[in-house]
């Protein structure tokens, strides 16, 4: 199956516009179209974020249907990141956790996950971080994370899962359970139930009349 429609059958499932999909990826709408029309292919430094993005691992992206070993995904990983003259960080890049900080530019509350693309002084990586969000739990990347990362001429990338997401009808709950899963392919589930944990708490600490809305956690 080309990767266009492994794309769009997750896109799909997951329940996301290709608008959606794209403000989340940090691209256009017309180019998550020709993704899935066959017409182009994402950049290779995309591939890791359309798989956790989808709830997918990269084997499964790529189409390869068997299962494979660790070794044989990192040889896969190392002969296509070859074909673009790159190979994976080995320098510790980490990821963040936490709540958007809201302002007259973000304007929704949103549960934030940013990964760092690159390193810096660690000062100033904090500062930048605590400018965006209220951190509530960090975390080091793994190897598939930082797969085609320095083909990424940013600094960061954030995903945001909004509460106002028509998907979630208000829920806290739906909320997390999504940051959760979207997690599910390269962190543990105790390490996935302690930063919903976080998460859960922290936003609670600042809502205290929050009360969960009654509708069926199926998401």
């Amino acid at each position: 199956m080309q990767i266009g429609k492994i794309i769009r059958t997750y896109r799909k499932k997951k329940g996301m516009t290709q608008e959606e999909m794209a403000n989340r990826l940090g691209v256009t709408t017309p180019a998550v179209n020709k993704w899935e029309n066959g017409v182009s292919q994402p950049d290779i430094g995309l591939l890791a974020p359309i798989a956790r993005l989808l709830g997918i691992t990269l084997d499964e992206l790529l189409s390869f249907h068997e299962a494979l070993s660790n070794d044989e995904i990192n040889n896969i990983i190392k002969e296509l990141d070859a074909k673009h003259n790159r190979k994976v960080t080995s320098e510790r890049l980490r990821v963040f956790y936490g709540w958007a900080k809201v302002n007259k530019i973000r304007k929704k509350e949103a549960i934030s996950v940013v990964f760092e693309n690159d390193t810096q002084r660690d000062e100033k990586t904090m500062r930048f971080i605590n400018k965006m969000m209220e951190v509530v739990y960090i975390r080091d990347q793994t190897d598939e994370e930082k797969f085609g990362i320095e083909k990424i001429n940013r600094m960061f990338t954030e995903y945001s899962v909004f509460l106002s997401d028509k998907r979630f009808h208000g829920s806290l709950e739906l909320a997390l359970r999504s940051n959760s899963e979207d997690d599910r392919n390269n962190v543990s589930q105790e390490e996935r139930e302690l930063i919903k944990s976080k998460l859960r708490d922290h936003y609670l600490l600042n809502h205290p009349n929050y009360k969960e809305p009654t509708v069926q956690l199926e998401f």
